[in-house]
């Protein structure tokens, strides 16, 4: 006889329960909150990263430029500007004359003007607080003279095989070791040739003539006078800019060298003693009565990053910039090689 079983069996719960699925997505979020904030935060300091690369990138090149012109200021063919000053005839030059005291100048951002006042060239456009510094030189590029040594000739032969590439308005000197001229060329010279011609005459001069009969150990060198101000660039940033003071238009097209370059103080090592060292630096509105004691000059420059970061406001030079920047200050200190002994 088959006696009946009654089987009872206990219900069991499969899978989870609605509280449980609730904390498990709670912590899913937080988790996912937190990879997201890690790479957003990884990502923002890379932008960070790479904006302060681009700044220091950017302040090395800007001192690189101001040193590489800096620091051959004055000189002047086989002499330096003490000992040989030049005479200029040449129009349109800024400063008019290349003398000791006209090797390196410059102008002080004081209240609301600069001091010594701005070079009618460079506008309106430079940014308040901001100094300027003017540059002139000889060039590195030479051609030695061959002929038309007469003191009457208004043109002069060089070397043909020079690779200085001389044109029509280019400003020039012609240097030995006692005697300089600075001139505008007036022709284009020819090129491919043994012999070349370059004319100086009155039409694009002061004079047809040179100061002095030159002979054949003198040389025909390009000639610089530039000047490094800060304005805002083509994108409302502010840059390094440089104007070509040698233009037979002056002022005409300046050139933007460097973004992100929003101030530059200069201040110039005064060698009162005579002895080759500096005894005392001073900024443009005191060093202008001794420009000629001038022995070596040092820049500050304030840069900031292209874009937006988060960055607080900063402070240089007495001025108060507002945040949103990366800003970071590089200074240089550029000795003449043609003046002093540091």
């Amino acid at each position: 006889m088959n006696t009946a079983r009654h089987k009872h069996f206990t219900t069991r719960q499969t899978g989870l329960s609605l509280i449980e699925l609730m904390v498990a997505m709670v912590i899913g979020l937080i988790l996912i909150a937190g990879v997201i904030e890690i790479y957003v935060n990884s990502k923002q300091t890379y932008r960070d990263q790479d904006a302060l690369s681009r700044l220091q990138e950017n302040g090395r090149y800007a001192l690189s430029i101001l040193t590489t012109n800096v620091r051959p200021a004055g000189f002047s063919g086989c002499g330096n500007i003490d000992s040989v000053e030049p005479n200029v005839i040449a129009t349109g030059v800024v400063p008019s004359s290349f003398a000791a005291d006209s090797a390196v100048t410059g102008s002080e951002y004081k209240t609301s003007t600069w001091d010594p006042a701005l070079p009618v060239a460079l506008g309106a456009n430079v940014l308040a607080n901001t100094d300027i510094l003017t540059v002139s030189r000889a060039g590195d590029c030479g051609a030695t003279v061959t002929g038309n040594l007469a003191p009457t000739n208004a043109n002069i032969q060089v070397n043909g095989n020079n690779t200085c590439g001389f044109k029509t308005d280019q400003v020039l000197m012609v240097s030995d070791c006692t005697a300089a001229d600075v001139f505008r060329v007036v022709n284009n010279p020819t090129t491919g040739s043994l012999i070349q011609t370059v004319t100086h005459s009155k039409s694009s001069n002061n004079a047809n003539v040179l100061s002095k009969l030159y002979q054949q150990d003198a040389e025909v060198l390009t000639f610089s006078s530039e000047t490094y101000f800060i304005r805002n660039g083509t994108s409302g940033i502010p840059s390094l800019w440089v104007l070509d003071n040698t233009q037979a238009t002056v002022g005409n097209n300046p050139l933007e060298l460097v973004e992100g370059v929003e101030n530059m103080q200069v201040e110039y090592a005064l060698d009162a003693g005579s002895d080759g060292v500096p005894d005392s630096y001073a900024a443009a509105d005191v060093a202008k009565a001794n420009w000629d004691k001038v022995v070596a000059v040092r820049v500050r420059l304030l840069l900031r990053t292209i874009e937006n970061v988060n960055a607080p406001a900063y402070s240089f030079n007495g001025v108060n910039y507002t945040g949103g920047f990366l800003r970071q200050e590089m200074t240089a200190t550029i000795k003449l090689r043609n003046r002093g002994l540091m």
